[in-house]
């Protein structure tokens, strides 16, 4: 009965009269039963009646409690709104799942309580999951709702939310551009006196393709600035003899190296495990700002993160934009990372002298070239209008959901969206605006939803980004990111609007060559095949024993920076410090079969 009287509503353009009686009634019943489906769900496997009410309540509850009206106006509405889809869904391959445990227990394929409970619990893929569920209930056209249907109705609604951040960007583009500044001028808060110093200390452009520690007298500077140090045993291990450098203290400022305040910013959310887990790897990064004379910040106090369910990858952004106002400049790193020993001299490379003191940009962070995806484990922002502006930008998105990797995912639409429209509207957005308006009549009948579908990764208005790509960052109908669609999707549009690779054009952002300096190696299948300033362990998986053995020291030492200092200096005595690679060597043999993106 439930199914007949309310199969209708299930319509994607139904115009609902939200006081109807029969709409009411229908919202109350299927209400109830999405509960079932997204939470206390045993019911919807008792049969499978009871399975297609569940699985149309999830999609009426997408279609009913996100109002046209308001998903269409809101963008964290809006990425909510494809969460029903997805889950019905994962309703269908989980009905799949306990169906064939059940066969395969019957048929004694399975046994012991230990074994059943895990085989109950093995993922299917989708065909897997139609193929049981047509052999053992009736075929899917005679569902109420199809997968195909779902699908169909995810990508609709993802084009609904690629248009809707299309929209706020031209509304909004008068306002980015006024707080990007793009004029020239780095001016804004705290810290400016000190930027444009930094920008008059040196006219040259960063030469992509020398090497660092080349800069002239820079082994007289290090000599002068810095102080050898020897310990002739310690309190602890009094038979070691230490040897190191560290920065004379009294000559920091402006008769010093520089007079730049910059920080190193380490936030670690989930302290109590993070820590326990990460802890050699926060003292090295600890023992390296010592080194080169920076400030070492590591925040834990993620409560109001937490309090508002916000994924942990954000905490580092959230602590960025507290602390960015008390620096000229923030070096955001993570603590599955490492400096090569032979790199750390001031003499071989220096963040500040090789980079920050280089650039004019106001975001720095490692370039990439396809198949690789980009990685914002290592990101460098200024103090300045332009720098505050795109990290605004980045976490507006924090209230989008189930963008892949969190963080990661809205960091890379951040990117597009500086360089694909606000560096393209200067000083001139309505100019912009109209000329875009006219093109988009030009084409008129290629909507966003047409473009998703017909997976064409190109932007539609060439002379400004479209938000193309946005769909790419969100779930597909069966839970899973498509992460290299969004890479490619994301070389594209880059490629179009800021240059290709190695070679990028753009007022805000810094993209460092790894052929010059690799500044966030993601250490892949190759592990440590390639040469580089930093290596960067990211992901699932990794061996934190195998880190350490990289590094070259024993656990129980890395805590102390005086042996850490010590040994860095006999590997660079040593090994040479070659920071940079060859980025990609070949296109088609860089990623092990099959995949083509890494």
């Amino acid at each position: 009965m439930i199914m007949e009287k309310c199969h209708k509503l299930l319509v994607m353009d139904t115009a609902y009269d939200y006081n109807d009686p029969e709409i009411h009634w229908c919202s109350q019943t299927v209400s109830d039963w999405a509960d079932y489906g997204l939470s206390g769900k045993d019911i919807c496997f008792e049969d499978f009646c009871n399975h297609q009410l569940c699985l149309m309540s999830l999609i009426f509850y997408g279609l009913y409690f996100f109002k046209p009206y308001e998903v269409n106006s809101d963008m964290s509405l809006c990425t909510q709104s494809q969460l029903p889809y997805v889950a019905s869904t994962h309703l269908i391959h989980e009905m799949a799942e306990r169906m064939k445990a059940k066969l395969d227990i019957r048929n004694g394929l399975v046994t012991g309580e230990e074994e059943i409970a895990a085989h109950k619990k093995t993922p299917l893929t989708g065909p897997q999951a139609m193929e049981i569920m047509d052999q053992f209930y009736m075929p899917e056209d005679e569902w109420v709702l199809s997968r195909g249907e779902i699908r169909d109705m995810l990508d609709s609604r993802k084009g609904s939310c690629q248009s809707l951040r299309h929209r706020e960007l031209r509304e909004r583009l008068t306002k980015y551009a006024s707080r990007f500044q793009l004029s020239g001028n780095t001016g804004g808060g705290g810290g400016e006196d000190a930027v444009e110093a930094s920008i008059n200390r040196t006219k040259r452009v960063l030469d992509q393709s020398g090497k660092p520690g080349e800069a002239p007298g820079r082994t007289e500077y290090v000599n002068k600035h810095w102080e050898w140090i020897d310990v002739k045993g310690t309190n602890a291990n009094p038979d070691i003899d230490l040897k190191y450098r560290r920065p004379k203290r009294s000559l920091r400022g402006p008769e010093g190296r520089n007079n730049l305040k910059v920080g190193v910013i380490l936030g670690v959310a989930n302290a109590e495990e993070v820590v326990r887990k990460y802890q050699p790897f926060l003292s090295l990064w600890k023992c390296y700002a010592d080194y080169h004379d920076l400030e070492f910040l590591m925040p834990t106090d993620d409560f109001n993160l937490r309090a508002h369910f916000r994924a942990a990858n954000w905490f580092r952004w959230y602590m960025a934009d507290q602390f960015l106002e008390q620096y000229d400049w923030l070096i955001l790193v993570d603590p599955d990372q490492y400096i090569v020993p032979e790199c750390w001299g001031p003499e071989r490379f220096s963040f500040i002298e090789d980079i920050l003191l280089q650039t004019e940009k106001h975001v720095v962070m490692r370039d990439i070239f396809p198949p690789q995806t980009l990685n914002n484990g290592v990101t460098m922002i200024r103090n300045s209008a332009q720098g505050r502006a795109f990290l605004d930008l980045l976490l507006e998105k924090i209230s989008w959901i189930q963008t892949f990797q969190h963080d990661q995912g809205a960091f890379d639409e951040t990117v597009l969206e500086v360089v694909g429209v606000i560096e393209k509207a200067g000083q001139n957005p309505e100019a912009l605006l109209a000329q875009a308006e006219a093109r988009r009549l030009a084409i008129e009948g290629s909507t966003p939803e047409a473009a998703f579908k017909g997976g064409d990764f190109r932007s539609l208005d060439t002379e400004m980004y479209d938000s193309i790509c946005m769909p790419w960052l969100f779930p597909d109908i069966n839970g899973a990111h498509q992460i290299a669609a969004y890479s490619m999707c994301w070389w594209q549009n880059l490629k179009e609007f800021a240059g290709p690779s190695g070679n990028r054009s753009s007022e805000v952002v810094e993209f460092i060559n790894p052929k010059w300096a690799d500044i966030n190696h993601v250490v892949g299948w190759r592990r440590l095949e390639n040469p580089a300033l930093l290596y960067h362990f990211a992901g699932p998986g990794k061996s934190f024993d195998d880190i350490i053995e990289n590094f070259g020291l024993e656990r129980h030492i890395m805590g102390d920076c005086r042996r850490v200092h010590d040994y860095v200096e006999k590997k660079m005595a040593e090994k040479e410090c070659v920071a940079g690679n060859k980025a990609v060597g070949d296109i088609h043999s860089h990623c092990p079969p099959p995949l083509v993106v890494c």
